[in-house]
């Protein structure tokens, strides 16, 4: 049993409000087996009490019965989660989570399916078959078979080695239109980390692509695009500071509608279980003003 509790900061209007509130469980009654819960509760800018009010503010994160540790580190789940796709970034406002229904913040980012994988070092492969609910409703906070009726699949499949890795990623979901329309998304990973070969660059870059296909509400497909890109170095044991880099082009038919946002960000782990993480942001649309905030967050978990 443990506790995840993200309090945030966020100087553009002086806000403070709790982000995230998370308790896992984790039932292991034999080997091969597992049972997880994780119930987490939606933040809301106006506070907890907005977030409390609301009938999915606590829900299924994730429910999922899991048999694993077959040959090949082979396993097999069903139940609630999110589709394996990329990288899995705790920055839930990245272009490359959020544009794709991969946001972790959002109850509506889950589906209820199952997923099937292997992790052999070093090779990896995962895929899944789900349903879910219309992408302009919350399925039921405790139903984790509240689904409407449409389908996807993904696939998530590439090579970890110990200071590299690279990935490629493939997701599919099919709806009538008013349920949100098909998708069609493809990325392309990878991580290099030198610090294995070189103990004076404790250095990690991570960055993805993608692409991927969409209907608007009119059903004319159109296309969109993501990037992200992000270098972590740690400068001392608890201390590491990171350079971040998005760009999105939400809809590849419309002239100048990207944008760029470029972070620098500092954090720091006194003691084990308590993260600080202070953000400097810059948006950068290809039209109108740039925006900047400050952004903090406290992390508590045990």
């Amino acid at each position: 049993v443990g506790a995840y509790l993200r309090l945030a900061f966020l100087k553009s209007g002086s806000l403070f409000f709790p982000m995230q509130v998370d308790v896992p469980v984790v039932f292991h009654p034999r080997h091969h087996l597992t049972l997880l819960a994780n119930t987490g509760a939606r933040g809301r800018l106006s506070g907890y009490s907005d977030t409390f009010d609301q009938d999915h503010s606590f829900y299924f994160r994730e429910a999922f019965i899991m048999l694993h540790e077959a040959p090949g580190q082979a396993y097999a789940k069903a139940g609630r989660f999110v589709p394996s796709f990329g990288l899995r970034l705790d920055d839930h406002t990245s272009h490359i989570r959020r544009s794709f229904e991969l946001d972790g913040g959002l109850p509506e980012s889950r589906v209820s399916g199952i997923e099937v994988g292997a992790m052999p070092n070093y090779p990896f492969v995962n895929a899944s078959w789900f349903r879910m609910a219309a992408r302009n409703r919350v399925a039921g906070a405790w139903d984790i078979t509240d689904v409407d009726d449409g389908w996807g699949t993904a696939i998530n499949a590439g090579w970890r080695d110990l200071s590299w890795s690279v990935g490629a990623s493939a997701m599919l979901r099919r709806r009538d239109l008013e349920e949100g329309g098909d998708t069609s998304t493809y990325g392309l990973y990878g991580v290099w980390n030198p610090w294995r070969h070189n103990k004076g660059l404790p250095l990690t870059y991570q960055a993805e692509y993608d692409v991927g296909s969409f209907q608007r509400s009119s059903g004319r497909q159109t296309d969109q695009s993501a990037f992200y890109q992000e270098a972590n170095w740690v400068a001392y044991n608890g201390m590491v500071v990171l350079l971040a880099h998005d760009w999105s082009d939400p809809d590849t038919e419309i002239i100048d509608d990207e944008d760029h946002r470029l972070q620098v960000g500092l954090q720091l782990s006194p003691i084990a279980g308590v993260t600080v993480d202070g953000r400097f942001r810059v948006l950068l649309p290809t039209q109108g003003k740039a925006d900047a905030d400050l952004f903090f967050q406290l992390h508590l978990y045990r």
